[in-house]
């Protein structure tokens, strides 16, 4: 998904609350400068005193890639694919976080609110990924559906915390393909129709179960 700056009247609908594309604006995105391919970070901080971009490129220095504030309280920054993909992990995605210097004078270390992709915890930070390489295979479901009317057929839905559901033996998580092969025989048998899945964004405190 290229990144295309956005027009005044899209940052204020951004802060009216009525911006439903904010992922277009926020996040990581690749883009052009002529022919070069760099990628666009953009964070919403609006009380931070500094931000800068870590992650396996820079070994996370919070020194190296500081981030300009823009008038809405937006940071933004820009760079190479070459320099972004360098120390990159064995699985070849890079990873990255946010260093936001609050107003408490404290650096926190946060994944990126918009990231696209992620690493499987215990790890925690954000991984780049071009989703434009991503091919959908759900054309059998698409065209299935215009056969279902969802208004007068029965609903039974399955509340499901992905990170307690079920784990390996060694305890460590499923990653959300593993427990799509898991969960989806298991709701078919027991008569569900559809998956609610419990908050999926960060929160500090996974007994909370993200509420």
């Amino acid at each position: 998904m290229l990144y295309h700056a956005p027009s005044a009247e899209i940052r204020d609908t951004f802060h009216q609350g009525t911006n439903r594309r904010a992922y277009e604006m926020l996040g990581a995105h690749p883009c052009y400068e002529g022919d070069q391919r760099k990628w666009h970070f953009c964070v919403w901080a609006p009380n931070a005193k500094h931000v800068a971009l870590v992650g396996s490129f820079n070994d996370w220095d919070k020194s190296v890639t500081p981030m300009q504030k823009q008038y809405d309280g937006t940071w933004e920054l820009r760079l190479s694919e070459d320099e972004l993909w360098k120390n990159v992990p064995q699985d070849g995605y890079p990873t990255y976080k946010y260093a936001v210097w609050g107003a408490d004078d404290l650096w926190r270390m946060k994944a990126d609110p918009f990231g696209f992709f992620s690493q499987l915890r215990p790890n925690n930070a954000s991984r780049l990924i071009d989703l434009d390489n991503y091919h959908w295979s759900d054309q059998d479901w698409m065209a299935a559906r215009h056969d279902f009317n969802p208004y007068i057929s029965p609903v039974n839905i399955y509340e499901v915390h992905i990170g307690s559901w079920r784990r390996h033996p060694d305890g460590s998580m499923y990653s959300y393909r593993e427990f799509a092969d898991e969960v989806i025989p298991y709701i078919q048998e027991m008569g569900y129709t559809h998956i609610e899945l419990l908050p999926v964004m960060e929160h500090p405190l996974d007994m909370s179960w993200g509420y």
